[in-house]
């Protein structure tokens, strides 16, 4: 949608304006897209559009039948009529039939004064006679709809190809070109406007919206906002701050793609194969420019799964085969979870993560989608005292010998672990101090009630014992281990779960059933407001309680309900909850 200069929205005939229309039109309407709107079962659905979206949506074109029925469109603009027949999309100019002349005189009236309204000059003239000029009328319509302060509409039967020449022709004579199409902001380096223009003279600025794997390798799609896409050009990767070359500039016609011998002008989109540094979203230019592009925002993800590779030793594919797909897909991103050691990819959705799997499949990547495991994390309640860490072993020759007094203390959330040394009077050695240190921090990875690392701890090395022979650096490292295991189990020890902040969007009418299961999932509500017709629920909800919270919310709001999330913080978990996840962790320690 960034490369587009038009936003094409097509309306499901049979359910009408649905979630993905609503999503479309959003985005559309965010990045100030012009939009045009293509449906078939038209009185019924264009009556939802305009309780949706406005107003501002007027028919071009009323349908001739309906249904199985349907077999042509009148073109109130120009009060001409189509009819199709053999799937062929060609159409044939009849008059307008006489039972639809008053519905499409009327249809022509509400799009002359919606156009006119768009405009005062055009709104002066059309109040004082009555009427204006073809050439007005036109030019009155691109100049709306470039706008978006008025949305066409027209219909035709997609499974027919029926009046698809019509919405073709309609989109080139009044749909915006790149010189009346909006284009995105770009901003000097002392955050002031640059306005980019339509030139093929301006300093060269483009946007990579797309990439594709062919035979060829890796082929970028380009969307030139200024200046000319010369057939030879060194040009800045101004996302990734590098340097590439393109030598072959290639003009997507469908599936092909032939070669140019001239540039691309302002405007155009061309594609470019086998760059190695370049990616989608990226913004390209001639030189380092003293200003930036804005492009989109990439939406945060909100569902992650953890990826198992099918056949042992196939590593190296799954990575090339990830490596793909999130090329040419900048809202997936994946991370490495250390503590679990899970490989996680995330997304915008459960379908869309599956979508992404099949294509690994295809450039050879075999992989499972598991749900992830929750990153718990271990901390004290209390606090003890001179807890002793010892190791003594002798089995003949020189033995092992080191003792070490702990304290252990809590510390206030998200502090961290803290190691201090307290020894006077050379009770330890001083070359073994950092042995104790590394030893209670080795304890600190696996704690002692499910294994999960220790946070928020605070502990003193105090005293000890040493052997002027047995005594070395391995006996403290395992004193240390065991002193602040065994002080930690006496410290009163609990889990903490990550608290995720979660921002719902959901119609009006689901919004109890939404707000009651957040706080079935041990939820808290923090606020709400109104976007469009829809209600935004902001609220703190456990991690474990939403992991797989996508297909849930789908259910409950017939799917038009979506979220983000991002982590915010740690919290104790409840106390009748700690058993049962440290149960499951045993559990899934013997089984491996």
């Amino acid at each position: 949608m960034a490369a587009a200069d038009l936003t094409l929205l097509l309306v499901s005939a049979v359910d009408q304006v649905e979630v993905g229309s609503a999503r479309a039109w959003a985005s559309a309407e965010e990045l100030g897209r012009p939009r045009m709107i293509y449906v078939a079962n038209f009185d019924k659905t264009l009556a939802e559009m305009r309780s949706v979206w406005g107003p501002d949506i007027a028919p071009l074109q009323i349908p001739i039948g309906a249904g199985d029925d349907f077999k042509g469109v009148v073109d109130v603009l120009n009060m001409k009529a189509y009819t199709y027949s053999g799937g062929t999309g060609i159409g044939t100019l009849i008059d307008v039939p006489g039972d639809l002349e008053a519905a499409a005189a009327d249809a022509r009236e509400a799009l002359i004064e919606a156009i006119a309204t768009s405009d005062d000059d055009l709104m002066e003239k059309y109040l004082d006679t009555g009427e204006l000029s073809e050439s007005e009328v036109k030019n009155g319509l691109k100049a709306a709809i470039a706008a978006g302060s008025l949305v066409p509409v027209l219909c035709g039967c997609a499974t027919d190809n029926a009046a698809t020449d019509v919405l073709l022709n309609a989109i080139v004579d009044v749909a915006p070109s790149p010189l009346d199409a909006p284009l995105p902001k770009a901003l000097n380096a002392d955050e002031s406007e640059v306005v980019l223009k339509c030139d093929d003279n301006g300093a060269f600025a483009a946007l990579v919206f797309k990439t594709i794997y062919l035979e060829m390798g890796k082929v970028c799609f380009v969307r030139v906002f200024q200046g000319k896409g010369d057939t030879d050009l060194t040009f800045y990767n101004a996302t990734q701050e590098t340097k590439e070359r393109w030598g072959q500039v290639l003009l997507p016609f469908g599936k092909k793609l032939e070669s140019l011998s001239s540039g691309t002008p302002c405007g155009d989109i061309f594609a470019v194969a086998k760059l190695k540094e370049t990616r989608v979203g990226d913004v390209l230019c001639k030189d380092k420019m003293d200003f930036k592009v804005q492009t989109p925002p990439v939406p945060n993800a909100c569902i992650s799964f953890a990826l198992k590779a099918k056949n042992k030793g196939e590593e190296d594919k799954i990575a090339g085969a990830l490596s793909r797909v999130l090329e040419s897909d900048i809202s997936l991103t994946t991370s490495r979870d250390q503590q679990t050691k899970d490989h996680l990819i995330s997304g915008m959705g459960q379908t869309h993560i599956e979508v992404a799997v099949s294509k690994m499949r295809r450039f050879g990547g075999e992989v499972e989608l598991l749900p992830p495991r929750v990153a718990y994390r271990e901390c004290i309640r209390s606090a003890t005292k001179r807890v002793e860490g010892k190791h003594k072993k002798q089995s003949g020759g020189r033995g092992q010998y080191g003792v070490c007094i702990l304290n252990i203390e809590p510390q206030p959330r998200g502090t961290g672990f803290e190691f201090v040394n307290s020894i006077f009077g050379g009770s330890i050695p001083t070359q073994f101090v950092p042995a104790v240190e590394k030893g209670v921090r080795d304890a600190m990875v696996h704690g002692p009630l499910a294994g999960y690392p220790v946070v928020d701890v605070k502990i003193s090395c105090v005293d000890g014992k040493y052997h002027p022979v047995d005594s070395d650096g391995r006996s403290f490292e395992m004193a240390g281990r065991k002193g602040a295991r065994e002080g930690m189990l006496a410290c009163s020890p609990t889990l903490l779960e990550p608290i995720m902040t979660v921002a719902i969007t959901v119609p009006d009418e689901s919004m109890g059933d939404v707000m009651g299961d957040i706080n079935s999932r041990r939820g808290r509500i923090s606020g709400m407001a109104s976007k469009a017709g829809n209600q935004i629920i902001n609220a703190q909800v456990p991690q474990a309680e939403v992991l797989t919270y996508a297909p849930d919310l789908r259910s409950m709001t017939g799917g038009r309900g979506y979220f983000t999330m991002e982590f915010s913080h740690y919290e104790e978990v409840p106390g009748n909850l700690v058993d049962k996840i440290v149960a499951a962790s045993k559990a899934e320690s013997d089984s491996e």
